[in-house]
């Protein structure tokens, strides 16, 4: 019983801290830190190759959301495509974005739950529309 716990710990810790690995790309923490609009360092094919390699690292992820308060944007990533940049100015109102921003978390850990086509521009075919819990 012990073992699964730890077990258990280990893959929470890890989930938790895998987005770090992102802050390696120093483009990419550019964009994050500064925004699209604002970053001379802006390599769309590189930002999306970086995107598309973090949402490979794991074959539990199946869909990865991004916002960038500075730009009021978000973009997904599935199936290994990034979508569009769409402009969501209240993203930060809605749940549960709402509520990680208004915490003293740095993260959420969400059950599984059925993939959004988030900002309108991903295409996500029925069926993959369905709560996968044994990934």
């Amino acid at each position: 019983m012990q073992r699964n716990a730890d077990e258990l710990d280990q893959y929470f810790d890890d989930m938790v801290n895998l987005p770090y690995v992102l802050y390696r790309n120093p483009d990419l923490f550019r964009i994050f830190e500064h925004g699209f609009e604002d970053s001379i360092y802006l390599d769309q094919s590189s930002m999306e190759k970086s995107m598309e390699t973090f949402y490979l690292m794991r074959k539990e992820i199946r869909q990865l959301r991004f916002y960038i308060a500075k730009d009021q944007e978000s973009f997904t990533v599935y199936n290994a495509t990034v979508s569009t940049r769409k402009h969501q100015p209240h993203l930060l109102k809605q749940n549960p974005m709402k509520q990680l921003y208004n915490s003293e978390q740095k993260y959420m850990i969400e059950p599984p739950h059925r993939l959004e086509n988030y900002n309108n521009v991903a295409i996500v075919p029925q069926s993959d529309q369905t709560i996968d819990a044994s990934s």
